[in-house]
């Protein structure tokens, strides 16, 4: 009996549904910012909730139902491993992503100018033409951006490679 990905309507959007495995999220995350994340790292923010996979499977998890990922994760995890090299703790990581899926869908989409504003205690979201938002010298500035430039390309990249 063969495994049928579910993926949730609230998926929708633009960019081509392209499914990557754990290597495959690791291989993409080492190609567009030479990080070498642990295989172990990444399946411990899954289980935590950190960086889900986005793509279910009906039947039930196991060893031989490998995890699928989409290029909104691979941005998702782009955004926490920088965030974990700025020093920011998990329990903070995990405010941030909660404010960023809750209040701002559009922030982690290709074309964004939105970076993210991390002061220690809050994040905040700055967006070309608004109001900036005056964060002390020294402080966790993230260009959301460049999370998802190159995902698309990188993705591809990776699967090509997988399957010669």
């Amino acid at each position: 009996m063969t495994a049928r990905a579910i993926v949730p309507h609230t998926m929708k959007s633009t960019i081509p549904a392209l499914h990557l495995t754990s290597l495959q999220m690791l291989a993409a995350l080492a190609r567009l910012d030479g990080e070498a994340l642990p295989a172990r790292t990444l399946s411990a923010w899954a289980h935590v909730g950190i960086v889900e996979p986005s793509v279910r499977f009906e039947r039930k998890r196991g060893r031989y139902s490998p995890r699928l990922y989409n290029l909104g994760d691979l941005a998702r995890l782009r955004v926490v491993v920088k965030l974990r090299r700025a020093g920011v703790s998990l329990g903070q990581v995990r405010s941030i992503l909660v404010y960023l899926a809750a209040e701002l869908r559009d922030v982690l989409k290709p074309k964004t100018r939105a970076a993210l504003v991390f002061d220690g205690r809050r994040a905040y979201v700055t967006r070309p033409g608004e109001a900036a938002v005056d964060v002390p010298s020294g402080q966790l500035r993230l260009d959301l951006g460049k999370c998802v430039v190159g995902n698309l390309d990188a993705a591809r990249a990776v699967l090509r490679e997988s399957v010669a």
